[in-house]
């Protein structure tokens, strides 16, 4: 898999199969059945919300999951370090023998930009 195959499969693991599985859920669950305290707070703001609260509700739940995603790959191409991250040890992904970060972050981006 190279860095951009990568990249895509992520991105559409987390914002299609991910935000599509969550607000299934949302939409679907028996709210009796929540156990789990941000389930049950989530599962109640989505039932006082109207169709165009959960679009809004939707949206921020992708901005959430673009910035998650994004930091988290600054971290592994070596553009943002931990404090406690020693100098010179940095992250590497693999598939195979190749090392695809690096650009990881910035392919990210570019296709955020694409979307717009």
């Amino acid at each position: 898999m190279t860095d951009r195959e990568f990249v895509k499969s992520i991105k559409d693991e987390i914002f299609d199969k991910s935000l599509h599985r969550y607000f299934e859920i949302l939409r679907t669950i028996d709210r009796g059945s929540i156990t789990h305290i941000y389930w049950k707070a989530t599962a109640s703001l989505y039932d006082k919300l109207d169709h165009k609260g959960r679009e809004q509700l939707r949206f921020f739940a992708i901005l959430i999951m673009e910035d998650t995603l994004s930091s988290v790959l600054s971290y592994i191409d070596g553009s943002s370090t931990f404090a406690t991250q020693e100098e010179g040890e940095d992250f590497k992904l693999t598939s195979g023998e190749q090392v695809i970060s690096g650009m990881l972050h910035d392919f990210f981006l570019a296709t955020l930009e694409d979307e717009e």
